[in-house]
């Protein structure tokens, strides 16, 4: 009967020992549920404030994106015209050309200033011969 009195004396000391052994893992297991759940929250909260940003962010984008297209559509208006005021313009050639007929002009208008001086002295010469012969 000794070993009968020998396991009546430990079981109660191994089902408290195994007792404490449940306690203990069922509150890690609790602390270790709280602890995932409390990292869930905050990976979803951060995740939600990325996803508010990046849906910013895209906002963002597509505005920069619709301005870019405006501006690039006002550039090429502005191009488009330039080129046409451009191609009206004459070349070099052409601007060449015409410093030479203009230097040209202004020696026949000097030459036309001399002959109509001429002109001036017969014409006075011939009004004052009208006046002295009585015409």
């Amino acid at each position: 009967m000794d070993w009968i009195d020998y396991v009546y004396r430990t079981i109660p000391i191994v089902l408290s020992v195994a007792a404490l052994a449940w306690t203990i893992g069922s509150a890690r297991s609790k602390a270790k549920k709280e602890d995932m759940a409390l990292m869930q929250r905050a990976q979803h909260e951060a995740l939600s404030g990325l996803a508010g940003r990046i849906e910013k962010l895209e906002r963002d984008m597509q505005v920069d994106r619709e301005d870019g297209q405006t501006s690039r559509g006002e550039v090429r208006e502005r191009l488009t015209e330039i080129e046409a005021r451009i191609g009206n313009m004459p070349d070099m050639e052409s601007v060449h050309g015409l410093a030479l007929t203009v230097s040209e002009i202004r020696g026949d208008v000097r030459a036309q200033g001399e002959t109509l001086k001429a002109v001036s002295a017969s014409s006075q010469r011939v009004e004052d011969f009208l006046m002295r012969h009585g015409r």
